[in-house]
């Protein structure tokens, strides 16, 4: 199995809100990554086009890197994308967040991108996402919930960005093979978790596996995650720990109403 990296960012912001600041990356750690992948000769991919690589013949390119940003942070375009020079990166747009969308539902963690700016992140040949409506853990609500939380998100990014959207990112990495039906049912193409592993072309086509980067986290660290000997990949199947950690949330939610 020819392992590949997908990284996970989410926002790029020297002083982001409380709540998102363990995975919010400053602007000098998030340009020392891109050296890193730059001056180690990495070539990014969106995920449609690697999961169209996976379907043609099941190999993927050596040396290749996947790059996501979660929720749909404005950074994504004004930091980051710039910071990537020519590299390609995937956006994961949480729909109930758009800054002018009539239909959200507030709660965003900072600054987001408005609609028209998904246009400007696909013209620049990046693609765009969709991170379900609320940002609400899919896994732990009811499927009727979970379905209209999916086709929302997939209906809204779809009219902002004026082209249809493939890929979909669970809120948290949550997801159950329910989960998983409901996301193809709705007409994605694919779908990408957490995990913490390489991606590899066996890897579950509706949970790929992600690496999260979290702040701290140095060029140092991207360069062993990236080259290190022998790479964690995706194994097959749920983790017990991921199960049983479900049932805890489920729990949780049936005590609280939360």
């Amino acid at each position: 199995m020819m392992p590949l990296p997908i990284l996970l960012y989410h926002s790029v912001d020297d002083d982001p809100a409380r709540e998102v600041a363990r995975w919010s990356v400053t602007r000098r750690q998030f340009d020392e990554h891109m050296a890193v992948l730059r001056h180690g000769g990495w070539n990014t991919i969106t995920l449609s086009d690697l999961v169209w690589l996976k379907d043609s013949g099941g190999v993927w390119p050596d040396h290749c890197v996947a790059v996501t940003f979660d929720d749909g942070f404005e950074d994504a375009l004004t930091r980051a994308l710039p910071a990537m020079d020519g590299m390609v990166g995937t956006v994961y747009v949480t729909s109930g967040w758009m800054r002018d969308d009539r239909a959200g539902t507030g709660g965003a963690p900072g600054r987001m991108l408005s609609r028209p700016q998904l246009a400007e992140i696909a013209s620049a040949g990046w693609e765009v996402g969709a991170h379900g409506h609320r940002h609400v853990a899919l896994d732990a609500v009811s499927r009727r919930l979970a379905a209209q939380e999916i086709g929302d998100s997939k209906r809204l990014v779809e009219d902002a960005l004026g082209a249809p959207v493939q890929s979909f990112a669970y809120p948290y990495g949550y997801h159950d093979s329910g989960v998983q039906r409901l996301v193809e049912e709705v007409g994605f193409d694919h779908a990408v978790g957490v995990k913490n592993t390489h991606s590899h072309v066996q890897d579950d086509r509706w949970g790929m596996a992600r690496i999260t980067v979290e702040r701290g986290m140095t060029a140092q660290w991207l360069e062993q995650t990236l080259s290190g000997p022998a790479p964690r990949t995706a194994p097959p199947g749920e983790r017990l720990r991921t199960t049983g950690w479900r049932q805890v949330r489920r729990a949780r939610m049936a005590l609280t109403g939360t």
